[in-house]
């Protein structure tokens, strides 16, 4: 972590990422609105990694990695439309998806021009930004590290 400041993921205001970017920290409201599975659905495609993902075992899996998370994100269409509500759900601004692009852009709703762009090449700090919003993905931990004070702690 550390792209937000404490005071800046605390304070619930919305936050500027790099560029033009405003994300919007749900409240508890706008999460009953959408429903929390559709939250965590949200969640789960924005930090998907497919490192995580995909079985090691795999010939084709270093390939597949290769092309980067956004890439395999935006090659079906019902996961992009799911990634692109996702987007809209974090981000002020409207979200609009580019097939000439390959991206997502940013939408000024005033004057409706493009102001900015999701893609291949900025979308990891997107992922950070959001992560760090909704409080970050839980660590993994091997439980042989963790030290007990007590017998019954454990």
């Amino acid at each position: 972590m550390g792209i937000l400041s404490d005071f800046e993921i605390i304070s619930g205001s919305n936050v500027k990422g790099s560029g033009v970017l405003l994300f919007r920290q749900p409240t508890l409201r706008d999460i009953r609105a959408i429903g929390y599975d559709k939250y965590l659905k949200y969640i789960s495609i924005i930090n998907f990694d497919p490192k995580e993902n995909l079985d090691q075992e795999l010939d084709i899996s270093e390939s597949i990695s290769k092309l980067g998370t956004f890439i395999l994100l935006i090659l079906d269409e019902k996961i992009r439309e799911v990634l692109q509500e996702a987007l809209s759900f974090f981000i002020c601004q409207p979200v609009s998806y580019s097939k000439e692009n390959a991206c997502f852009q940013i939408i000024n709703p005033e004057t409706n021009d493009m102001v900015g762009e999701i893609n291949n090449n900025n979308f990891a700090e997107v992922q950070e930004v959001i992560s760090e919003i909704v409080g970050g993905a839980p660590k993994k931990t091997d439980s042989k590290n963790l030290k007990f004070k007590s017998k019954k702690a454990q």
